[in-house]
């Protein structure tokens, strides 16, 4: 299911850098322009979710609004577990529930199209940097072999 919404993820506690903030704040405004929705779902240390849902409204929500699958929340709840890892489990597991599109933080989202809505799922890729020091940008595409995925 694609909902016109936008996720993105912050796994853990620890404070998130300068230049990932601002590309936070420029897919939030690009999600405004285009009319669709932007979630950020970040980990507490008490192993819940908050959600920010933009303009400064903010929601703890359990981890078995998400999944109740106990091995994913055995895996999100052991310190031992990377916070990359739980990122991965996160972003499966909040498409899987609530549908929607998912960039990591260091993405800037350029536009949506009303026609993805209609696919069953959706890829993107990033492109390399360039000499430039281009930041990597979403560039969905239409998968040819849905199999793959």
């Amino acid at each position: 299911m694609i909902t016109k919404t936008l996720r993105q993820i912050w796994p853990g506690s620890d404070p998130i850098p300068e230049h990932l903030s601002i590309l936070l704040a420029k897919n939030a405004l690009t999600c405004k322009q285009f009319g669709y929705d932007h979630e950020f779902y970040r980990l507490t240390d008490r192993n819940e979710l908050s959600v920010w849902f933009g303009e400064d409204r903010y929601e703890i929500i359990p981890l078995s609004f998400i999944t109740e699958d106990q091995r994913f929340k055995k895996m999100l709840e052991d310190p031992k577990v990377p916070y990359v890892m739980k990122g991965d489990i996160l972003r499966f597991a909040i498409i899987e529930k609530t549908g929607g599109f998912y960039a990591d933080l260091d993405l800037e989202v350029l536009r949506f199209d009303e026609d993805w809505l209609d696919l069953p799922y959706v890829c993107g890729y990033e492109r390399k940097r360039n000499g430039s020091g281009q930041r990597p940008q979403f560039n969905p595409y239409e998968p040819r072999i849905p199999q793959t995925i």
